[in-house]
């Protein structure tokens, strides 16, 4: 059988009722934190762009564009809201995908929804489906490690056209065509770490997230792919498509970031602060930072003073000397004030960078990094091996809340933030109207 008949039987084939409590609770997890990463990216300028891109070029619609107010078509909701999940790189993640889920499949699913009557259980096996068949997509990718290819909208594309596809009631053929379509019609995205400046593009999470509605909607309308297209071995691994599939589930292993910059700094930054904290150490007892970490996290642009908020997402000697000096709250978002401040630069020139070919080896599965500190009281050393939010170190709901009470803050007063909370709370029981409604209006701290 082709790789795409599989997964189109086992995606139109998938009972709604396997969604188990536990998997509730992480679905759960999982919307407090892209609802809260959309909140405080809604004042950036590439936002707005999207916003306004999606109105110039899609209908109005019954599908809400988060904290704006405005109704547009499901994809050019899906569409705006994925850019904002995914601006400030403060969104979910998995590790065998190299990317983030989340931002493009919540998005879509909760704009999907928004156009059809959809029960509590089919919306979450919706979202399920689509972290499922877009993880496999991503690190079934054959050429991604050699080629550096990493980018979410390489794959993000046959996620969100499963999980639309199944909110549809697609039957196997259909949600097989939509996957070969989107497989054929995914964004050809440039490498990353090859020192191109970096702009809004990052990911390319917004225009995959609408590459995968026209996938469905091709399907939908008769359009045909090629069928054995995920069946090219030099596309493609067929095992990581379908080894295991159905006994158990991708979304369980997604993390959860503390920081708003690119996973790869995370390790140190753990090891940085917690260094700082149990040696007493400020800032100005710091006299040089080494990081030894994987290749992908050293070749990153990683300029100590990076010149706008993206390019800082993707530099650890700038993330190392944010919150060495202001805590890690700095990094929850990064604010544009702290681009080009003297203090913060020049902590970050003390930071260098080396490759360590045992933590290479260990990539993609892991990201740890060592943090080797010279300071006035002495040298001191710190392994991270699995930086806060992984599965082997999570947040608790509690710390999940936190971080989405901070970053909503920039849009959202307590009652607000109480409102979207108790709603997705409720959203096993009375489904996503209420969530939705929170969701609306446009105006800050109402």
């Amino acid at each position: 059988m082709l790789v795409a008949d599989a997964l189109g039987e086992f995606v139109a084939g998938f009972d709604a009722a396997r969604v188990t409590p536990q998997l509730w609770r992480k679905l759960e997890d999982l919307l407090i934190d892209a609802i809260g990463a959309a909140a405080a990216a809604q004042h950036l300028p590439a936002v707005g762009a999207v916003r306004a891109t999606a109105s110039a070029l899609f209908r109005d619609g019954p599908s809400l564009v988060w904290f704006d107010g405005r109704h547009l078509s499901p994809v050019a909701s899906a569409y705006a809201n994925s850019a904002a999940a995914s601006a400030l790189d403060v969104d979910d993640g998995h590790r065998a995908a190299i990317g983030h889920p989340g931002a493009p499949i919540i998005s879509s699913v909760l704009a999907e929804a928004a156009e059809r009557e959809t029960s509590p259980q089919r919306l979450a096996a919706a979202i399920l489906l689509g972290y499922e068949v877009g993880v496999r997509a991503a690190a079934a990718q054959a050429d991604r490690l050699q080629t550096r290819l990493y980018a979410t909208g390489r794959w993000a594309s046959l996620g969100v056209a499963t999980a639309v596809g199944y909110l549809r009631g697609y039957d196997a053929s259909r949600i097989a065509q939509a996957l070969a379509i989107a497989a054929a019609h995914r964004p050809s995205l440039i490498p990353q770490g090859h020192g191109l400046k970096v702009g809004h593009v990052k990911e390319g999470i917004p225009w995959a997230t609408v590459t995968g509605f026209a996938a469905a909607e091709l399907a939908g309308n008769g359009f045909l792919g090629s069928p054995d297209l995920l069946d090219l071995a030099h596309l493609f691994d067929r095992g990581v498509f379908l080894d295991n599939l159905g006994e158990g589930f991708l979304l369980e292993s997604t993390y959860i970031k503390p920081y708003s910059c690119c996973r790869w700094n995370h390790a140190a930054l753990d090891a940085l602060l917690s260094l700082m904290r149990e040696q007493g150490l400020a800032p100005g007892d710091i006299e040089a930072v080494e990081v030894a970490t994987f290749g992908a996290a050293v070749r990153m642009d990683n300029k100590p003073s990076p010149a706008t908020v993206e390019a800082a997402q993707f530099s650890i000697p700038f993330s190392l000397a944010a919150v060495a000096i202001d805590g890690p709250g700095s990094m929850l978002p990064i604010e544009p004030s702290l681009l080009g401040r003297p203090d913060v630069v020049a902590f970050a020139e003390k930071v260098s960078l080396r490759l360590d070919p045992v933590f290479e080896a260990r990539f993609p599965g892991e990201t740890p990094a060592h943090v080797t500190l010279r300071t006035t009281k002495g040298t001191f050393g710190r392994l991270v091996e699995h930086p806060r939010g992984e599965p082997a170190n999570p947040l608790s709901r509690a710390e999940i809340e936190a971080k989405f009470r901070k970053l909503s803050g920039i849009v959202c007063n307590a009652q607000r933030q109480d409102w979207i909370l108790t709603a997705i709370g409720d959203l096993r029981r009375a489904g996503a109207d209420s969530l939705l409604a929170a969701l609306s209006g446009a105006s800050p701290l109402d």
